[in-house]
């Protein structure tokens, strides 16, 4: 009996983090303005050509870097990227999702951690992606705060599991 319900919490498991990757994949896909970006521990907003980043599954797009950076950014001229969401290699991460991007752009290239949270005052999707040497903090586009807002908890929930108060949104 123990070891069929074992077997059931395994599965419900597989099946729920299979569902929240298909919403965060989903969710990803489109437009987002880079409200911070440091690269190698330096602000690099004035560096970068614009401040989009346009995630599509079939082709990204990430901002290219202007001259005025060359000291420390040597390759970053390349606009495209191939984007996907992949699960933590560690078995108990607190962020358990990541968004692996394959680019020649330096900047961009790597796999970085993922979390999303709601700026209710601003009524904003946000999403944040770090790694050791990248970190932004960005906002979706054209996105419905009120109407998703139900998506926006789910995605707290799931990609930021040491977010304060878990337990009570457990519960609910």
């Amino acid at each position: 009996m123990r070891k069929q319900i074992l077997i059931l919490l395994v599965l419900v498991g597989l099946v729920f983090s299979s569902c929240s990757k298909n919403k965060i994949e989903n969710t990803i896909d489109g437009i987002w303005s880079m409200d911070t970006i440091y690269y190698s521990k330096y602000d690099i907003r004035l560096c970068l050509g614009n401040n989009i980043l346009e995630f599509n599954r079939d082709k990204s797009k990430v901002p290219v870097a202007m001259n005025r950076c060359g000291s420390f950014i040597k390759k970053s001229y390349d606009s495209f990227a191939k984007v996907e969401i992949v699960d933590s290699e560690l078995e108990n991460d607190t962020i358990p999702f990541r968004l692996r991007i394959k680019t020649e752009n330096e900047i961009f290239s790597g796999t970085h951690k993922i979390v999303f949270y709601k700026d209710e005052v601003n009524q904003l999707l946000k999403m944040e992606i770090f790694s050791d040497s990248l970190y932004i903090v960005c906002r979706k586009g054209l996105f419905d705060f009120n109407g998703n807002i139900a998506l926006i908890n789910h995605l707290e929930e799931v990609s930021w599991t040491t977010r304060p108060n878990r337990n009570s949104i457990n519960k609910k």
